[in-house]
């Protein structure tokens, strides 16, 4: 959500930036658990 909302920043040309964007809240929360489980 910090990517989303523009409260951290990628330094790659904002490409997190971009993919966040287009995330929804509850894919955000998917993505989130599938990296906590890693």
């Amino acid at each position: 959500t910090y990517f989303k909302s523009g409260q951290r920043v990628a330094t790659h040309k904002g490409i997190m930036q971009y993919v966040a964007s287009r995330l929804n809240p509850k894919q955000i929360t998917a993505l989130a658990a599938y990296i906590r489980s890693r």
